[in-house]
């Protein structure tokens, strides 16, 4: 009966039910869709398997002025079932593959430009700063404006979700953690460097997929979220019982389209660097003096042009995302609203140099502050 309701249902909404997991989305602002909404999208993705057959309706989340409805149609097959076959058939892996290859071979010339460029200016390509965000260069404007990308803070994300409802105990009668064994291997994680192995909470249960050797304090706070186990039930992750593969952000493009053919759910508390910034580290006490604008004055001398822009990175993981539709990439939105700068006509720094300028910029007090 639940699953004639469901195809019943969908076909409402236009939608044909293809994978063990069907989405609808609807929101005021789609490119709203961040950490702090879509970690319902990594609750439920990251925990259907472990569930016995349910059809579940969650709506009406706000946040800010934007609301976000979600329906979620949970796999009517045992996990079993589903744990015997492949994501994909043979036609979409050699696609997912050839997409791979192309994104491996513009990040590698896009790498040595990089590197080129900050030998030339003598800028660094990575710099992590004392509150724990790691910032690295990620691209160039076509005037030759450096594109930097910074870790997210996570504030509020998990008590925006109400991800206890689903818990044992938490009134659904679901029962769910995580830690079905289906789901091994299908939770990944791309922050600011390697999550720290020794960790009570995460202790076995993170798998350091590339070469990183520094232990990073935002991605294991960000691993945390997702999946610690709770010994301190304060801090209990969303998923507290999954596994986790975790990816320093450096070179995410490649290393994404490299197991997106396995992945059911990655996260990225990361994004572009834009308008203004408080960078504590600059020397000195008066905190007026510590601001950076990040915009392009040669595009607009107002506003930072990379809020809202649909940039080169934005389109590979559409393409890496539509390759692999079973794959959900859930990306930070930043913390830029209400970043408004000095004071009028106090100096500040041009981005990461040591120039500065006392041009007045727009404030950003706004909603249309997502970056890509």
């Amino acid at each position: 009966m639940i699953q004639g309701f469901a195809q019943k249902l969908m076909q409402v909404i236009a939608f044909k039910i293809t994978s063990p997991l069907c989405l609808a989305l609807s929101c005021q602002n789609p490119t709203s869709i961040s950490m702090h909404y879509s970690s319902l999208m990594i609750k439920f993705s990251i925990m259907r398997f472990n569930m016995t057959p349910i059809l579940f309706y969650f709506k009406s989340i706000d946040f800010q002025r934007n609301k976000l409805s979600a329906l979620l149609f949970l796999s009517l097959m045992s996990a079993e079932t589903i744990q015997a076959q492949s994501l994909y058939n043979v036609a979409q892996q050699q696609q997912i593959q050839r997409t791979r290859a192309e994104i491996e071979q513009k990040a590698q010339i896009t790498q040595a430009t990089l590197l080129e460029w900050a030998r030339q200016q003598n800028m660094p390509i990575r710099r992590v700063f004392d509150d724990g965000s790691v910032m690295l260069l990620s691209g160039l404007t076509q005037s030759g404006h450096p594109i930097y990308e910074i870790t997210h803070t996570n504030r509020g994300a998990a008590s925006t979700t109400r991800t206890e409802a689903v818990y044992e105990g938490g009134g659904l009668g679901l029962n769910l953690n995580g830690g079905s064994p289906f789901l091994r291997g299908r939770l990944g994680v791309w922050d600011g460097g390697l999550v720290l192995p020794t960790h009570a909470e995460l202790a076995g249960r993170v798998e350091q997929r590339d070469g990183v050797q520094t232990a990073d304090g935002h991605a294991t706070h960000v691993s945390g979220t997702m999946i610690a186990r709770g010994i301190n039930p304060r801090v209990r992750g969303m998923a507290f019982g999954a596994n986790l593969l975790a990816y320093d952000f450096n070179n995410d493009n490649s290393e994404m389209a490299a197991v997106a053919a396995d992945l059911l759910v990655s996260n990225h508390s990361y994004g572009t660097v834009s308008g203004w910034r408080f960078n504590a580290n600059r020397p000195g006490t008066n905190n007026n003096l510590k601001w950076e604008w990040y915009g392009d004055s040669t595009i607009n001398e107002q506003s930072d042009f990379k809020f809202g822009l649909y940039s080169d990175k934005a389109r590979e993981w559409d393409r890496i995302a539509y390759n692999a539709p079973y794959y959900l990439i859930v990306c930070s939105a930043g913390n830029n609203r209400g970043s408004n700068g000095p004071p009028a006509g106090t100096p500040y720094f041009i981005g990461n140099s040591s120039r500065t300028s006392t041009t007045p910029r727009a404030t950003q007090n706004g909603y249309e502050l997502i970056a890509t």
